[in-house]
């Protein structure tokens, strides 16, 4: 009996090990994935408003908050995070980026913890699939974007433990952090809300816990009276528009084409031109090249490590069998049924609101969903845990490789827009006018992976976009940037 007992210690211990290593080397993976060109992040589109400009203005919550835009009708956590915490990283928004990056490697670390507890023992590619890939960069690294998904996802895969603690313990107070966390991942982008709903009603249903929905229910009543209440107040009122019930289903084949565009035309295009572009890139880096290739091997090494032992659960001891589960095809075919929910799920928003306008920042809440479907695929055809940490590994260091190319590309485009932005800022500093001339950059859009509606764009695409350039760098709100023709 206690060498039983102490066999179990071990394994729990070994266990705990275990998570640990791989717990530290996803965020390190995840930082790493923005490290190429050093721990550097390059300033992008809104960035210049929401962190260089809006924090600073004198009169914050009459000119922006409440005021002018009345940008707090909108998104309300997302614009409290913005102006009272992103905002103070506006001269070191780097270390912005890399604290995103470790909410976004807690996060994935999360979701592939909520998968186990409702017994789908996803392998080491789910995490892969769902942080890594170039397809998500966009969402994952421009801040504008990636305060709102990533930290919003975050709190989404928060609340799910916390309800999963309610189903398990049954506790008043797990119930009350399951309300306050879910509320909070409500304020920040409307596609979580969506696919936190029905992640949330998969687990009541599954664990037949009916008391969790009114708390959801209570969230949702909320949120939605907030944007109700406030809908001609906010700049960004075109999110609650509704499109009538008879345009619905042309509409949804609209958004259909948009997403198969998006994965399929544009999406192929950063996974074929970007995996070329980003060996060149790093081949032709040098020293520099080589030194991150090393640091990138050993932690797809250290991963293929951690993320290749057996699931502890089902480890035998003395012929007993812990916990084991069952995966048949008729499993296969459940997850894949909620893969598909959980894909489509966040792409309602754009079917409601009459918005066909899909960018690759709008892939990461679908990421849950696509990558337990290719897990689940996965999963069937290769058995052992061991080769599925190497081939998961293997994927891993392509899309780090991929990534390469779209860091370069906002790279380019920002350094353009910052060195026009900079000499402007220095004509505005010498004469005090607030109406200045310029010509217009060139940016080569063709050279990109994939030039798709605003992804990887220029400020200087529109002179009232420039203008927010200028205006980040010198905390003035009054001043008009025109190009000549």
């Amino acid at each position: 009996m206690k060498k039983e007992k102490d066999e179990r210690r071990f394994v729990s211990a070994k266990h705990r090990n275990v998570e640990i290593g791989l717990f530290c080397t996803v965020v390190l993976l995840h930082i790493f994935k923005f490290s190429f060109f050093g721990f550097e992040y390059f300033p992008y589109l809104d960035d210049y408003v929401q962190y260089g400009l809006y924090p600073r203005l004198p009169n914050l919550w009459s000119e922006v908050l409440l005021g002018g835009p009345g940008i707090m009708f909108s998104r309300p956590f997302a614009v409290f995070f913005d102006t009272f915490i992103w905002g103070c990283f506006w001269n070191y928004l780097w270390a912005a980026v890399i604290i995103i990056a470790v909410i976004g490697g807690i996060t994935a670390v999360l979701f592939k913890r909520f998968f186990e507890r409702m017994d789908i023992e996803v392998s080491p590619l789910f995490i892969v699939l769902f942080l890594f890939t170039p397809l998500n960069f966009e969402g994952t690294y421009w801040i504008s974007a990636s305060s709102r998904v990533v930290v919003s996802l975050f709190f989404t895969a928060a609340s799910l433990h916390a309800l999963l603690d309610y189903c398990d313990d049954g506790k008043l107070r797990s119930l009350a952090e399951f309300a306050i966390i879910n509320l909070i991942s409500y304020g920040f982008y409307e596609q979580t809300i969506v696919l936190s709903f029905f992640m949330i009603v998969y687990v009541v249903i599954s664990k037949r816990k009916w008391a969790a929905l009114l708390p959801m229910a209570v969230n949702l009543a909320l949120i939605a009276s907030y944007y109700i209440l406030f809908i001609g107040e906010s700049n960004n009122n075109g999110r609650m528009n509704v499109m009538s019930p008879d345009a619905l289903p042309a509409f949804s084949l609209t958004v259909l084409k948009e997403i198969y565009t998006i994965f399929v035309t544009q999406g192929g295009k950063i996974f074929t031109r970007g995996f070329r572009r980003g060996l060149e890139m790093i081949l032709n880096n040098g020293v520099s090249g080589a030194v991150w290739v090393g640091a990138g091997v050993l932690l797809c090494a250290a991963y293929a490590f951690f993320s290749g032992f057996k699931p502890f659960g089902k480890i035998r001891i003395k012929g007993l069998e812990m916990n084991k589960l069952r995966y048949d095809l008729k499993r296969f075919g459940l997850e894949m049924l909620l893969a598909a929910l959980l894909f489509f799920a966040p792409f309602i928003p754009f079917v409601l609101s009459g918005n066909q306008w899909l960018n690759f920042r709008n892939l990461v809440p679908v990421s849950v969903g696509l990558a337990l479907a290719v897990d689940a695929v996965f999963r069937l055809l290769v058995k052992n845990r061991r080769v599925q940490g190497i081939v998961s590994a293997a994927v891993l260091a392509l899309f780090l490789i991929m990534n390469v190319s779209e860091l370069y590309d906002y790279r380019s485009v920002s350094e353009t827009d910052y060195n026009l932005a900079l000499k402007l800022t220095e004509e505005y500093q010498r004469t005090g006018e607030e109406t200045l001339y310029c010509e217009k950059p060139y940016i080569d859009y063709k050279s990109q992976n994939a030039a798709y509606h605003d992804h990887v764009v220029s400020q200087s695409d529109s002179g009232w976009g420039f203008s927010c350039t200028v205006r980040g760098l010198t905390h003035k709100k009054n001043i008009v940037v025109e190009f000549l023709e």
